[in-house]
């Protein structure tokens, strides 16, 4: 399983008033006023265990869910979990989660005031699948407005980078990287052209992509010291669409594979592979939205392996286990309400094995005021042909 998607939704924790970072498909509430009777009632009560605001399925059986009750770890693929919030940590002050593997495993917490003197930011690490965990560094914070979330991504449990993205509005994407080789005990602060995800396929050579409009890409061959804009050619019918970037991932065959959503009239989603380290990129495979994509176009997914891809499109999943010769369509339909679901998240082990992240806007009934945002997590063990919701 790679580490890389539009939407990696696994690495941070969105705030509800926005859309989740780094490309997700929020399909907008349905709030205009209309006219009918009858009881009113609460759409928060459809909402099953507590909010989910990120995750990520780590191994086929194991990974975690951050939850306005705390972190929450499973063994069993989400039939039971376990509570792994270090003590005296806030939910609220949680900004990224990532575990290398099911032991290895990283999250920074804001500490201290947002003021002109600038925040701390803490980042706390384990190597027992969250047991215990211990305080490795406090990364100073530049932005005299804060950090709003980041990103985490570690090669091994020795080399990894955190980029810390500032609380700004949707016009700037503005954002501070740090580098660690030993572990988390120490830290280099770097510099990074926007305040986008990131993913790193080596000690050296890594990406980021987001900015504003999410039509930037960023290469870096020298571990995030340097950064060259890099760009694909958009596929046939979508050539006056909008490119939103996903982060190339790193496949079993030393391929790059890399999602790129466009938005506009023509909307959909391409995917591009690459042998030479993202020098120049052959175009896999290309699908058009089942409706018309914003700026940016967002849309969740996931890179298993060089043949093995999921994407979400709305409620319904598409699958592919031969680089997109052939796709599968599954319908995700966990909670009935009265607005349109969105699935806000990917995360798949194997063709088989996969998490969902889903959104949805429940409305009283009768009046389309007072909706409330309800999100579940589901996991498929037939490759999206039936989804069970996960209670963590």
């Amino acid at each position: 399983m790679t580490r890389s998607s539009i939407a990696r939704c696994r690495q941070s924790r969105p705030n509800w008033a926005r859309a989740m970072l780094a490309g997700l498909i929020l399909l907008p509430l349905l709030l205009a006023a209309c006219s009918g009777s009858g009881a009113i009632e609460d759409p928060a009560a459809r909402q099953t265990g507590a909010p989910v605001f990120s995750m990520q399925l780590v191994t086929s059986t194991s990974g975690w869910a951050l939850t306005r009750d705390g972190l929450r770890w499973t063994e069993d693929g989400g039939i039971t979990w376990s509570a792994i919030t270090r003590a005296g940590i806030s939910v609220n002050d949680i900004k990224v989660v990532f575990f290398l593997d099911g032991k290895h495993g990283w999250v920074t917490a804001s500490v201290g005031s947002s003021d002109a003197s600038g925040a701390s930011v803490a980042l706390l690490s384990t190597s027992d699948g969250g047991h215990t965990w211990g305080s490795q560094a406090s990364l100073p914070v530049a932005s005299p407005t804060g950090i709003s979330t980041g990103s985490i991504d570690f090669v091994d449990d020795q080399n990894g980078w955190v980029m810390l993205r500032a609380a700004t509005n949707t016009n700037f994407s503005l954002g501070e990287l740090f580098r660690t080789s030993d572990g988390g005990l120490t830290w280099t602060a770097l510099d990074i052209p926007i305040g986008g995800a990131i993913n790193f396929v080596s000690v050296s050579e890594g990406w980021t992509a987001g900015g504003p409009a999410g039509d930037q890409l960023y290469v870096t061959s020298d571990g995030g010291n340097s950064w060259e804009r890099q760009a694909v050619k958009p596929p046939p019918g979508f050539e006056a669409s909008y490119p939103t970037y996903g982060l190339p991932a790193l496949t079993n065959s030393n391929e790059l594979v890399l999602a790129v959503a466009f938005g506009g009239p023509s909307s959909g989603v391409a995917f591009y592979s690459s042998s030479d380290s993202g020098n120049s990129w052959t175009l896999r495979a290309s699908l058009a939205s089942s409706q018309e994509l914003g700026i940016p176009a967002l849309l969740s997914a996931d890179v298993v392996d060089s043949r093995v891809w999921a994407l979400a499109d709305g409620a319904r999943v598409l699958i592919t286990d031969d680089a997109g010769a052939n796709w599968r369509q599954t319908m995700v339909e966990s909670i009935p309400g009265n607005a349109p679901e969105g699935i806000v998240g990917l995360d798949f082990a194997s063709s088989e094995i996969g998490w969902a992240l889903t959104s949805t806007g429940l409305c009283p009934p009768g009046i389309k005021l007072g909706c409330t945002v309800v999100s579940q997590l589901l996991s498929t063990e037939d490759g999206g042909q039936t989804w069970t919701v996960r209670t963590p």
